[in-house]
């Protein structure tokens, strides 16, 4: 059986199929959403789209090296050789920040894996303060940020 049941893997091979005839090529996951990678994975496997943009998001962590094996699990996960967005997953405090940001910290892999051509834009989600997001922002590390919408329409 598949991650999630088959009936669970074939909704989402419906919805991805169908999604693409009405042009939406990017598809978003993350590392802590349930079985969504593994089953996204075996999808992307059998639905092919030359414009995909895939993204995932992962948790930042104290030990870098936990982080870089979240990231490698991710790509098993998804199968794929190259993310062209990667999220670093909740910064929603300054402790999150600084174990992203430090040095060898969590963004010193991801510099690493986009040296190897492995990831193209680096991103961060949050749930945290406009401040704390700010900050995040003019740190000018990131290339986007992932907010929800409930943040924007508040």
């Amino acid at each position: 059986m598949r991650a999630g049941g088959d009936e669970s893997q074939k909704n989402l091979e419906a919805i991805l199929t169908r999604s693409l005839s009405f042009g939406l090529h990017h598809l978003e996951t993350a590392r802590h959403y349930g079985s969504s990678e593994i089953q996204l994975g075996l999808a992307l496997i059998k639905i092919k789209d030359s414009k995909r943009i895939l993204q995932t998001k992962i948790p930042p962590k104290l030990d870098a090296k936990e982080f870089e094996c979240d990231l490698e699990l991710s790509y098993q996960n998804l199968g794929y050789q190259k993310l062209d967005l990667l999220s670093i997953h909740g910064i929603n405090t300054y402790e999150h920040l600084q174990n992203t940001l430090r040095p060898q910290g969590c963004l010193d892999v991801v510099r690493k894996w986009q040296k190897e051509g492995k990831i193209g834009h680096v991103g961060f989600s949050s749930h945290g303060s406009t401040e704390l997001i700010t900050d995040a922002i003019e740190s000018n590390y990131f290339d986007y940020v992932n907010l929800h919408w409930y943040f924007i329409n508040q």
